[in-house]
């Protein structure tokens, strides 16, 4: 009977150091999970913090081209209209020219 009691107790102070071990092992695993959410969690924030800076970039960009696509257009109709008026002013000269030929010719 002693030698079953000896057994026993044996058996228990092995199951109590097992449990021990469990514990502390879960508790170890419960802490690295709390980790690695609280990574995770920060991670998130710095990606969407990474988000709202690239959107507001992309928008000035849009406000920037369409500023410059509005200047271009200025621009050009500019160039064009002054495009027609040295065309009207080479042409009026031409038909002057031509008016002094016909008059040199009929001399």
């Amino acid at each position: 009977i002693v030698s079953l009691e000896m057994q026993l107790a044996e058996k228990e102070t092995e199951a109590t150091e097992a449990i021990s071990q469990w514990e502390a092992r879960y508790s170890s695993l419960e802490d690295d999970g709390r980790g690695v959410i609280q990574q995770w969690e920060e991670r998130a924030q710095a990606l969407e913090a990474d988000i709202v800076s690239l959107e507001m970039q992309l928008a000035e960009k849009e406000t920037e081209a369409t500023e410059a696509i509005s200047q271009w257009e200025a621009r050009y109709s500019s160039l064009e209209d002054d495009g027609r008026g040295v065309i009207q002013q080479w042409e009026e000269r031409a038909q002057a020219l031509e008016a002094d030929i016909v008059s040199l010719e009929m001399q």
